[in-house]
This record gives structure tokens, C-alpha cells and sequence, in this order.
């Protein structure tokens, strides 16, 4: 399946600021991205985002400071717990009615 350009333009900005992103990356900072236009759907978006970021400091402080086992298990406990975020929020997406779609929040609306 080629990847969209809007997730391509992701990972390009994440390799700019010395990322080393792959697709999966780049596709839940784009999905996270859009999410939060969406008032309902704001928190687990900004979630997503903190956990990502949370990923990362973890990984490279287990690889820098060469932590103790049950220490770096956190890394892994961070991935399962990004996996179900993620989740919800495809719940929260699909399971919503025609008449209960999220609606855009206020401060993003266009006038």
C-alpha cells in the first residue's frame, strides 16, 4: 500500500529534526496531528503525542545509561500502552454515529 504524501511530509519533518523515523511513526504523529481537531478526541490525540515522545526518551536513556532490566521493561510497558491508545481511538472513530461525529472544536473551525 504506498504511503500517503501527508505522512511522507511527516517523516520528512522528523528526519530534518534528527529522527530516524519509520512509516508506523510518521503515521500515528499524522494521525495524532489531525485527531486533535476534533474537541472529543483532543486528550487521546495530545496522549498519543506524550507517549511517542516518552518512547523515545525511554529507548535512548535505555541505550545511553544502559538501565537495568526491570527498569528498561518501562519501554516496553510504554509500547503496549501507546498500542492501546491507539486502539481506542480507532474505536472512538468507528463507533461513531452519523449524527455524533466529532466535530471540529472551536479554536480550529475556520471562519
Amino acid at each position: 500500500m504506498p504511503t500517503p504524501p501527508a505522512v511522507t511530509e511527516v517523516s520528512d519533518a522528523l528526519a530534518r529534526h534528527g529522527y530516524l523515523p519509520d512509516e508506523g511513526l510518521a503515521t500515528a504523529v499524522y494521525l495524532a496531528m489531525k485527531l486533535r481537531r476534533f474537541e472529543s478526541l483532543r486528550k487521546p490525540a495530545n496522549g498519543v503525542l506524550l507517549l511517542i515522545v516518552v518512547q523515545f526518551l525511554t529507548g535512548l536513556s535505555n541505550v545511553v545509561l544502559q538501565w537495568p532490566l526491570p527498569i528498561a521493561v518501562a519501554h516496553n510497558g510504554g509500547a503496549a500502552v501507546l498500542i492501546l491508545l491507539l486502539v481506542m481511538l480507532n474505536f472512538r472513530i468507528s463507533s461513531s454515529r452519523p449524527g455524533r461525529a466529532a466535530v471540529p472544536a472551536r479554536d480550529v473551525v475556520s471562519a
